[in-house]
């Protein structure tokens, strides 16, 4: 599968903007004229209108306003999530602060939007459902309702962090709003692989200290993971657990280009199976216990539910407007890439997952989860598996 291929001819999107004021509305058709050879537009002006329209008419995206009388645009997309949950939802608002209760929006964007902007953004949403092509995937996303959206204090924080006036104390803020946010953030801080020798208690320090990219990813795996389950718990620790051992692991390999985005990455390439485990919890323990047993993981995905994680994972992180590269990388993280490969974020994911795997696995199945790594390891030339095997040990201590 090329997550990167287009169609020869592209699929027609109908699109429906809605917003209560009528000058708003041209303003967003005259801009949204070039792009008319692929998204046919209707319009709204009121939340009303738009259920009218969307009862009756066939859409892909619905793009409202915040704030509407009556019934103002988070009302509107929970009316859309019951009733059309396969609807890419977008949400326009002048107040950027009040984003993080925006959560039913894949993508809440700024106004005035830039037409280009907007219809970037949106056409890679769109693109998950050009994944959802195999009968399996789109019976098992048929079964799981809607998706989740992005998490919404790493949103703000990742655009926030783009912001070149932005200041520490604002990241602070929107940090101290969520308090699980605020346990793991000095949790990591304090823990031993940062390697601080006096404990930190401010939360100014520990987002100064921690920075902005690995500030976004304990965010991030925080947010995720954060359902109030078993299963769950465990995805968050795992995701932790790559988080403290990949910059090492980017040093080990020599590959510091990477080393960001690989982090990124590394908290996301369980989001399918935390799909399977919030919507089909009864099947998502069964396949852990299967597992278990020392059967892979996607080979059970496959059998019971006719698809595995990480492609329902690519699709979910598509629709959030993730990058193309990391959801490659999440999409192939079990598979070695094709050889002879040069390293890249794909095979550096795959790796650490193989490696995580070992390091977790009981004595009796290790040694064939050690057999297991060398595939991943062929890109990047002669590797200590053993040194590598320890830093992911380390980390999961």
């Amino acid at each position: 599968m090329d997550l990167t291929a287009q169609n020869a001819a592209p699929p027609h999107r109908r699109v429906l903007f809605v917003d209560d004021e009528p000058a708003v509305v041209e303003s967003l058709l005259r801009a949204m004229y070039p792009y008319r050879k692929r998204w046919a537009v209707e319009t709204a002006t009121s939340a009303a209108q738009a259920l009218e329209k969307l009862s009756h008419q066939g859409f892909d995206v619905v793009v409202t306003d915040a704030r509407m009388p009556e019934m103002d645009g988070e009302a509107l997309l929970k009316e859309v999530v019951a009733r059309w949950p396969t609807l890419v939802r977008v949400m326009l608002t002048g107040d950027m602060g009040e984003t993080v209760r925006h959560a039913l929006a894949h993508h809440v964007v700024a106004k005035p939007v830039a037409a280009a902007a907007l219809f970037h953004r949106v056409e890679q949403s769109l693109q998950a459902r050009d994944l959802l092509t195999d009968p399996a995937l789109q019976a098992l996303v048929g079964r799981l309702g809607p998706l989740p959206s992005m998490p919404t204090t790493f949103s703000a924080i990742n655009r926030l962090s783009r912001q070149p006036d932005a200041t520490l104390d604002q990241l602070v803020g929107v940090v101290e709003e969520d308090l699980a946010v605020c346990s793991n953030v000095l949790r990591v801080v304090n823990s031993a692989w940062f390697g601080l020798r006096q404990p930190v208690s401010s939360m100014r320090e520990a987002v100064r200290l921690l920075g902005i990219r690995p500030l976004e990813n304990v965010v991030l795996a925080t947010e995720v993971f954060s359902a109030p389950s078993p299963g769950v718990e465990r995805l968050r620790r795992r995701a932790l657990a790559r988080l403290a051992s990949g910059p090492a692991l980017v040093d080990a390999l020599g590959v510091p280009a990477l080393r960001d985005a690989a982090c990124t990455a590394l908290v996301l390439v369980d989001v399918g199976e935390l799909v399977l485990h919030l919507n089909l919890p009864a099947e998502a323990l069964r396949i852990d216990e299967a597992v278990l047993q020392g059967r892979t993981r996607e080979d059970v995905e496959r059998e019971r539910l006719g698809a595995d994680h990480a492609l329902l994972g690519a699709v979910l992180l598509s629709l959030w407007g993730i990058p193309t590269q990391l959801i490659e990388a999440v999409a192939f993280h079990h598979q070695p890439a094709p050889a002879p490969a040069p390293a890249s974020l794909r095979s550096l994911v795959a790796l650490a997952c193989a490696l995580q795997e070992a390091a977790e696995a009981a004595p009796a199945l290790r040694p064939g989860a050690v057999q297991k790594v060398a595939p991943h390891a062929h890109a990047f030339g002669a590797v200590d598996l053993e040194a590598l095997l320890g830093l992911s040990r380390a980390s999961a201590a």
